[in-house]
């Protein structure tokens, strides 16, 4: 009776050991798999959600960016002479040549130069004048000092002497810019 009392608990071990096997192969472990798969993509999504939350904080940075260099654009195009102002730029440097004393030979418009990938043209501005030292510098100031934008493109300058405070003779172009629009492929001209 003892041998079959040991052959029974044994053989209910046995049997609590085989159900709890199957319950593992066959209910546990593909839950624990599961389980594994689903905190990988929780992981994944959570590491999505950080970069498309760093994209949102960069998205509104470079759209406050994109806003900036517009504005930045439309004053820079304020500082570039449309064609009709042209002529009162020349008479604005013939201006600024008197009042620094500098005598002034000639100013006039020279040849306009389009770069259209870079939405610009450069407008020569030739120049020939006299001045000391000193006058030449305080008209360069001036020019500089415009509300436009002017710069010495090429100055040839020659000393007429050797004195303490030679006249020289300066020959050559300012350079102006003014802006210009590009179209695109896709539009047409306008007829006139």
């Amino acid at each position: 009776m003892k041998d079959e009392r040991v052959k029974l608990i044994l053989a209910g071990i046995l049997a609590a050991l085989a159900i709890a096997f199957l319950n593992y192969m066959f209910y546990a472990k593909p839950l624990m798999y599961k389980n594994s798969r689903m905190r990988t993509e929780i992981e994944k999504v959570r590491q999505q959600k950080r970069k498309i939350v760093l994209l949102l904080k960069n998205f509104e940075k470079m759209k406050r960016e994109r806003d900036a260099l517009r504005d930045r654009i439309e004053r820079l195009k304020s500082l570039l002479p449309k064609s009709e102002d042209l002529p009162g730029l020349i008479r604005s440097i013939a201006q600024l040549a008197h009042y620094s004393g500098v005598d002034l030979n000639r100013v006039e418009l020279g040849r306009e130069v389009v770069y259209p990938e870079k939405n610009y043209a450069a407008i020569n501005i030739k120049i020939s004048f006299s001045s000391t030292y000193g006058q030449l510098v305080t008209f360069l100031e001036r020019v500089d000092n415009l509300n436009r934008l002017v710069r010495p493109y090429r100055l040839n300058v020659v000393s007429s002497g050797v004195s303490a405070d030679p006249i020289l003779k300066i020959d050559g172009m300012l350079q102006t810019y003014r802006y210009v629009e590009v179209k695109k492929k896709g539009q047409k001209r306008k007829r006139r």
